[in-house]
């Protein structure tokens, strides 16, 4: 399955609703080859497709509507699903909070080889005092990540946690791609940080 996002502009003011058609025909035409998918209220201007397949064509078609009827529709222009989506990779960082006097934690991400901390690392997010895990939705598929974590306060940091994964690259089993990651011969969705972080 894949999202498509449709907007709009709402150039009307006296609709009650907008109703979303589609059409999946190599020659749509409207209302005659076009199915209603939802509807959202007035002054919506976007609605999300969350049942398009990967690798069919779809048109889709908004129309505003009111106790009078539907308005002329706007139809968008065919639109391909591609039939391989990549799927989205998380790394999942966890830690043990030793500091009570931390204000913040920051979070490096490095995919060099051999990475030297600060050098090496890009700040990739900064979390509040007093958390202790973080997720990373934009980890690169591929290589090798390190990442480091660091306790902040107006003093300073302190000597970065550090731990690797390796970052795979997606592999199709029964139509889908998905990502493996393996730690110490486990399958599992993300690593484990051990704490040493100290002031």
């Amino acid at each position: 399955m894949a999202i498509v996002e449709l907007q709009w502009t709402d150039n009307s003011s006296i609709e009650t609703n907008f109703k979303v058609y589609r059409s999946e025909s190599p020659s749509p035409d409207f209302p005659s080859n076009f199915s209603e998918i939802g509807e959202v209220g007035e002054n919506s201007t976007s609605f999300e497709d969350v049942n398009a397949e990967s690798g069919k064509t779809y048109t889709y078609a908004v129309v505003a509507s009111n106790e009078g009827g539907i308005s002329s529709p706007s139809i968008s222009n065919s639109l391909t699903i591609p039939s391989e989506l990549p799927p989205e990779q998380i790394v999942e960082l966890n830690w043990t909070d030793n500091s009570n006097i931390e204000n913040s934690y920051n979070i490096y991400r490095s995919t060099n080889d051999s990475p030297t901390f600060p050098s090496d690392y890009t700040k990739i997010d900064t979390v509040g005092k007093d958390i202790t895990s973080y997720n990373d939705t934009d980890a690169p598929f591929g290589g090798v990540g390190s990442y480091a974590v660091t306790a902040k306060n107006s003093g300073g940091e302190s000597a970065p946690t550090i731990d690797t994964v390796v970052l795979p690259l997606p592999i199709t089993i029964d139509g889908e791609q998905v990502i493996e990651i393996t730690i110490d011969g486990e399958t599992a969705t993300g690593i484990t940080m051990a704490d040493r972080l100290s002031f």
